[in-house]
C-alpha cells in the first residue's frame, strides 16, 4: 500500500476533475440567482402592507336623477286692516284720517269746582254735551310757557267761530290761572286733571296716539260726533293751517253726518227716556243715562259729588266761573 504522504511529511494534493468544478460553480450560481429573485419578489417581513389602489365604479349609461324640487314657502295670510288704523305716536301736529273713536278718553272723569267751592267730577263725554259742535280740547298748566304763548292766537280765532266751535281747557294739577284768565280763550267749563301723568296723556299713549309722557300743550280737535280729527303735543304755531282745519269741520255741521242721533231703542234703552220727562226714581234716568230728558242747563255739568256718587247719581251742578 502506498503512503499518501511524501518523504517530507506534507499531504499530497489529490487531483480534482474539471467537470466536478464546473458543476459545483453552476450550482452555486443557480443558488445565488434564486435568492436574488426571491428578495425582489417578496417584501421584507417588517415592511407595512400597502392598501390596494382605489377602484372606480364603471360609468353607467343611466340618466342622472332630477334635481330636488325646492321647498315651497308656506302660504302668507294677508292681514286684514284694522277698523280704526292707529296714527303714528308722534308729538308733531297730525291730521287723523280716518277719524278715530275716543270712547276710552270720553269716559274719563275730570274734576271741577262747584259754585260753593266743593269739588265735583264729570265725565268728559257729559262735559261735551249733546250739542253738535266742533270741540277744541287743550291740555295746559300754569307753569307751561308754550301754553301761554298760544292762548292769544286761540282767542283771536275764537272770535269768528261763534257757537260752532267750543274751547275746553283741561288743566294739569293745581294752580290758579291768575293773569292768564285775561288771555285764555273763553270756555264754558274748566276741567282739572289730577291723575298722575295726566289722564289725557296716559289714555292717548295707551291708544297708541301719543308717546308716553308727551309734553304739553296738547291740543285735540273733535268733530261733531266727538271723534278725533287732529292731534298735537306741542305749541301750535301755524294758526292759519289750524283755522283751515276748523273751517272744514264747521262745514260738516250742515251735513247728514252731524244730524242729532235718535234716542236708543231696544231692550237696553231706558223705557221712559225720550218722553220729555226726567224720571230718576221710577226709570233710573239721570243727566248721564238720559241727557234728552235730564240734560243740564248751560253752564252746568252732569257730574257726581266727591265721595257720594253712588248715593246721588249723576246730577247737574254749577261750575265755579
Amino acid at each position: 500500500m502506498t503512503d499518501p504522504t511524501g518523504a517530507s511529511g506534507h499531504l499530497a494534493f489529490t487531483k480534482i476533475s474539471p467537470r466536478v468544478v464546473a458543476f459545483g460553480g453552476g450550482a452555486l450560481l443557480a443558488l445565488f440567482l434564486g435568492l436574488g429573485l426571491w428578495a425582489l419578489q417578496d417584501p421584507p417581513f417588517d415592511a407595512p402592507e400597502t392598501s390596494p389602489p382605489e377602484t372606480r365604479a364603471p360609468l353607467s349609461d343611466a340618466p342622472e336623477p332630477p334635481p330636488p324640487v325646492p321647498e315651497q314657502p308656506s302660504e302668507v295670510v294677508e292681514q286684514q286692516p284694522e277698523p280704526h288704523p292707529v296714527a303714528p305716536a308722534s308729538a308733531n301736529p297730525v291730521v287723523i284720517k280716518p277719524a278715530r273713536e275716543l270712547n276710552k278718553l270720553l269716559a274719563q272723569r275730570f274734576q271741577f269746582t262747584r259754585h260753593d267751592g266743593a269739588p265735583a267730577f264729570a265725565h268728559l263725554r257729559s262735559a261735551l254735551g249733546p250739542e253738535r259742535a266742533v270741540t277744541v280740547l287743550n291740555v295746559w298748566a300754569p307753569y307751561c310757557e308754550p301754553c301761554k304763548r298760544e292762548f292769544p292766537a286761540f282767542r283771536a280765532l275764537q272770535a269768528g267761530w261763534g257757537s260752532d266751535v267750543r274751547f275746553m281747557p283741561i288743566q294739569l294739577g293745581e294752580g290758579e290761572p291768575g293773569p292768564l284768565a285775561d288771555i285764555m280763550p273763553i270756555a264754558a267749563h274748566h276741567l282739572l286733571d289730577f291723575v298722575p301723568g295726566g289722564a289725557v296723556q296716559s289714555t292717548l299713549a295707551e291708544l297708541g296716539l301719543l308717546p308716553t309722557n308727551a309734553p304739553i300743550p296738547i291740543t285735540l280737535v273733535l268733530d261733531c260726533r266727538h271723534q278725533l280729527r287732529f292731534l298735537s303735543a306741542q305749541e301750535i304755531t301755524d294758526m292759519q293751517e289750524f283755522e283751515r282745519l276748523i273751517g272744514e269741520l264747521r262745514r260738516e255741521l250742515d251735513t247728514a253726518a252731524c244730524r242729532p242721533v235718535a234716542a236708543p231703542a231696544g231692550p237696553q234703552a231706558i223705557a221712559h227716556c225720550g218722553d220729555g220727562k226726567c224720571e230718576p226714581l221710577g226709570a233710573g234716568e239721570d243727566c248721564l243715562s238720559c241727557p234728552a230728558d235730564c240734560g243740564c242747563k248751560p253752564g252746568q255739568l252732569c257730574a257726581t259729588q266727591a265721595g257720594a256718587r253712588d248715593k246721588l247719581g249723576h246730577v247737574c251742578m254749577d261750575e265755579l266761573q
